[in-house]
């Protein structure tokens, strides 16, 4: 290794004032070293201001990679229990889905029944529901799910409620996904064809 004395450029081989290198080419390095250009380098040659220049670009780096991590950590998704009552017209969970189930490959299992009317949802709403659970909505989370595929209803996310972490979404086929976002990065995309969707 090499450090640079004053600014070059010989061939292929360009380089500014201060910088290490690496030169592979011996006749280079020789006839560099002779005009006084590079000297060699040694990593404990460093002077302790260059020492804490890296120190603080490595922390600096260590920081950027954990607050990449904490932004993509996987946002637990739970299914809530039957006896939860939801905010929409008081109905319990077990009123509109039963037996389900997420699998570690986040894979929705189970059924879901077919409501004839469910107007605290939306006018006219009718069909298959899928309540969902998120803790950390509970811990100041903004997280926001999509229903993704042919039929879906709403063509944006909808928030998970931050008061019960609950989200009640309507599901019109098992070829749908839904994109789960936390703090507008998508962690998680539950997948519905095993689900089983009742038509009465």
């Amino acid at each position: 290794m090499f450090k640079v004395l004053k600014a070059f450029t010989t061939g292929e081989l360009t380089s500014s004032k201060g910088k290490v290198i690496e030169i592979k080419d011996k006749k280079v390095s020789d006839m560099l070293l002779k005009a006084g250009i590079i000297v060699k380098y040694d990593k404990s040659d460093a002077s302790s201001d260059d020492l804490q220049k890296q120190i603080t670009q490595l922390e600096s780096e260590k920081e950027k990679l954990e607050s990449e991590l904490a932004v993509f950590k996987e946002i637990k998704v739970q299914v809530p229990d039957g006896a939860t009552v939801t905010t929409l017209g008081e109905k319990t969970v077990e009123e509109f889905q039963e037996n389900v189930t997420i699998s570690p490959e986040n894979s929705i299992q189970g059924s879901l029944k077919h409501l004839e009317s469910f107007e605290e949802f939306s006018k006219d709403a009718k069909g298959n529901f899928l309540a969902l659970y998120f803790p950390e909505a509970k811990a100041d989370t903004v997280i926001t799910c999509e229903v993704k595929g042919d039929g879906s209803k709403l063509k944006k996310p909808v928030a998970v409620d931050q008061k019960d972490g609950l989200i009640v979404l309507q599901i019109a086929n098992t070829n749908q996904t839904i994109e789960v976002v936390s703090d507008g990065k998508t962690t998680k995309t539950l997948t519905l064809t095993e689900l089983d969707l009742k038509t009465e």
